[in-house]
């Protein structure tokens, strides 16, 4: 995991073309690529957010909502998102043989 006081413009776009990946998806290679996703960054808006093309017009949808973050915060929800894909794949080293600690108080007698 990158220091998170200094998560860069690098790092932010590697790991989203990781997950890009991991949603089965494309990179955008144009503004028209339908299905394509790309990571959009304005730093006079407030930094990065997360688009797929949606029509050969350009258009795009925001799947993961219109708010802009700053990179360690687009770093970190990206992070979480593979995260959640590793688990739901049985992926994530540990995930389906331990209890969480609310479970396990529950089942003592």
């Amino acid at each position: 995991m990158p220091d998170m006081a200094r998560t860069s413009a690098a790092n932010v776009k590697g790991l989203f073309e990781h997950l890009v990946r991991a949603l089965n998806g494309h990179m955008a290679t144009s503004y028209n690529d339908v299905g394509g996703w790309r990571l959009d960054y304005n730093p006079v808006y407030g930094g990065y957010n997360i688009e797929r093309i949606a029509t050969k017009s350009g258009a795009v949808e925001q799947p993961f909502g219109s708010e802009r973050h700053r990179a360690e915060e687009m770093w970190q929800m990206m992070r979480f998102g593979l995260n959640c894909l590793d688990m739901r794949a049985g992926k994530l080293r540990g995930y389906g043989d331990k209890r969480s600690s609310r479970g396990s108080r529950h089942s003592r007698g």
